[in-house]
């Protein structure tokens, strides 16, 4: 049985011909329309090339009673947090939806809705203005005063960030077992991580923020044929294909400078061990795809979400935990990366402040924090306030206001084995800038 009591809110981010920036709607119907005929309860602006269609519909979703956004209009510009809308996704409280140029932020609610379906102008009235403006003034005020102590964690890690990345994967090559080149593939910007260089050299980084077709999850579907991007037509095959080969290039910027360094993955010591193989597709057509993202049967797949490799160009500053450490709940935690967040992806380095939710049960688990993190910020280092600031793992994903972040041990390990790996043969050819570009 549904509650009744359950709707969300959508919060219009921007301003069109119908609404403004701050304009509220709220929604308690199971079955919601967005678009331009009559009878879609949120209505968009008439554009030159959907003048009457609806755009997607928001359904309650009965096997766990949240919400999924279905697209309509196979041709209109839909995204969901920056990524373009399918066919259909499962939403989270706090995500940006876009229809066109409508953007708006989906969030749950518990309660009453005030007025259901209609909208709450969150403009002033001409009598309020002087309210308002003192109203102004007390939060600017107050914002200032966060602003101010948003910068702190910047200041009180001002040695440690010295020695942060962004990690940036441009390229990908698919490369056959004879060396072949079967086909070179320019990925989108936005695929950013974060990584940092230890005072031992060694760069640190999340394993999917290397091997970026691993986190691109939402573009599988029952049907093979239906997918849209052929990174993630290659990764199928590599697991089916032997061989087949996948390298990126992973262009990396240190704190502070401009100057990129090139790597491609195999630069990187990953732990396969724990992945997870999920037979995807229906009776007639079954693909594989390899997961570093806890689904359903093996929740440690998280721990084989890291990468390490060995920074030749001097030691860095961050220093790590000690591996044998378990953190107490409620510990503070401070987290550094690269958000990519409102369709900006030129992000300079962020902060943001938690504590663990959930602790490991060893040293050799994953925790959890109580503050969720923007893409860009996998494979960041998680610091603790405490003497010396070491770091206490990485940050692997983030789902609504929870972070899970990866314990330092696995780390280290990895060090170990990259000590071991031999240097190898590299493909120095994909470093160098490609002619496409």
């Amino acid at each position: 049985m549904n509650d009744r009591n359950q709707y969300y809110v959508l919060r219009f981010r921007s301003d069109d011909d119908l609404h403004k920036k701050g304009d509220i709607q709220y929604v308690r119907d199971d079955v919601f329309f967005i678009g331009q005929t009559p009878e879609c309860q949120m209505q968009l602006p008439p554009h030159p090339d959907f003048a009457d269609t609806c755009y997607a519909v928001i359904v309650r979703n009965k096997q766990n009673g949240g919400w999924l956004i279905m697209r309509q209009e196979t041709k209109a510009d839909i995204s969901v947090g920056g990524e373009s809308l399918t066919i259909a996704r499962n939403l989270m409280d706090g995500d940006i939806l876009q229809f066109d140029g409508t953007i708006v932020r989906f969030n749950t609610q518990n309660g009453d809705a005030p007025v259901a379906n209609h909208y709450v102008q969150s403009r002033p009235q001409w009598g309020m203005w002087v309210t308002l403006a003192l109203i102004v003034i007390v939060l600017a005020g107050v914002l200032s005063f966060l602003y101010m102590e948003r910068l702190k964690p910047m200041a009180v890690f001002k040695h440690e960030i010295q020695s942060i990345c962004k990690v940036e994967v441009d390229t990908v090559m698919i490369l056959s077992n004879a060396g072949d080149t079967l086909d070179i593939i320019p990925t989108d910007r936005s695929m950013v991580g974060t990584g940092f260089i230890t005072e031992d050299g060694y760069f640190v980084t999340a394993r999917h923020s290397v091997e970026c077709w691993l986190a691109m999850e939402g573009e599988l579907r029952p049907d093979p044929h239906d997918i849209l991007s052929p990174l993630v037509r290659w990764a199928i095959s590599a697991e089916t294909d032997t061989t087949v080969r996948l390298i990126s290039r992973v262009a990396i910027t240190r704190y502070g400078e401009s100057e990129k360094r090139y790597f491609c993955s195999d630069d990187f010591t990953v732990d396969k061990s724990r992945d997870a193989l999920y037979d995807y597709g229906n009776a007639t057509n079954s693909y594989i795809w390899r997961s570093v993202v806890s689904l359903f049967e093996k929740q440690d797949t998280e721990l084989g979400d890291v990468a390490v490799m060995k920074w030749k160009y001097g030691n860095g500053t961050i220093r790590l935990c000690d591996s044998g450490q378990v953190l107490d709940i409620d510990e503070w935690l401070c987290c550094f990366g690269y958000p990519q967040t409102d369709y900006h992806t030129e992000a300079s380095l962020s902060s943001v402040e938690g504590k663990v939710f959930q602790n490991p049960k060893t040293s050799a688990d994953w925790y959890i924090s109580d503050v969720g993190l923007d893409y860009g910020f996998s494979g960041g280092p998680v610091f603790l306030k405490v003497p010396g600031r070491p770091v206490a793992g990485i940050v692997s994903r983030s789902a609504g206001n929870r972070t899970l972040i990866v314990p330092i041990s696995q780390v280290q390990y990895l060090m170990t084995e990259c000590d071991k790996k031999s240097s190898g043969q590299r493909l120095r050819a994909l470093r160098n800038k490609p002619d496409y570009e």
